[in-house]
């Protein structure tokens, strides 16, 4: 391990060998994630007959490690892609493994405390997270404000989420099983974060 303070230290059996070995070293998980995002767009905007303009499309990593998610979407569908870590030592891995893959154009890396931002840059797509339980329930409010900023008309990107292995609770979910794994990836859009708010809503109101 390097020097680097690692504050999520108290989620080493939540993210011990095994786990983070179904995620990281699967091809099929990171497929898995961007052919749900595809297929989730697809279906919100009706666009089984008009391919994504790519350069619309920007894609963010939570928690990227070594990025090879963000990698992944680069290079397998030329998506403008970020990957963001408290990690100076797991920043630095990923921007040569991109530039080792030839994708250093398409993909950018930072160091960040994201549970210090007020709100995700609406520049942002689409954004993935493979984080301890506890920050992605304290992300839940800010993804839930970046979402509802998105436009969800005809033709449009919609915003959309995928968390890996931990539900949003009032999130739809789909499960989808990778070729050596099964794996619940939680996808929200504004169609499911306004769901989940008018329940919450409903229960106050009892």
């Amino acid at each position: 391990m390097n020097d680097d303070n690692f504050p999520f230290a108290d989620c080493a059996e939540e993210f011990g060998n095994t786990t983070m070995n179904l995620y990281y070293s699967s091809p099929s998980t990171l497929a898995a994630v961007s052919s749900l995002l595809f297929h989730t767009r697809g279906a919100l905007i009706d666009s089984d007959t008009t391919q994504p303009n790519m350069e619309d499309i920007q894609f963010m990593d939570l928690g990227c490690g070594d990025g090879r998610i963000v990698i992944h979407m680069a290079k397998a569908h030329g998506i403008r892609s970020t990957g963001i870590d408290f990690s100076p030592a797991s920043i630095a891995e990923a921007t040569e493994n991109a530039r080792l893959e030839g994708v250093s154009h398409l993909c950018t890396f930072m160091t960040e405390d994201i549970m210090a931002w007020e709100s995700i840059p609406s520049k942002y797509t689409w954004i993935s997270a493979y984080l301890p339980k506890v920050v992605v329930n304290r992300l839940k409010g800010l993804l839930e404000r970046w979402i509802l900023a998105g436009d969800v008309g005809a033709g449009s990107d919609p915003k959309l989420f995928v968390s890996i292995l931990y539900e949003m609770k009032g999130w739809d979910h789909q499960k989808l099983a990778g070729r050596d794994e099964n794996m619940t990836l939680w996808v929200a859009d504004r169609g499911t974060v306004m769901s989940s708010m008018e329940q919450v809503d409903y229960k106050l109101k009892k």
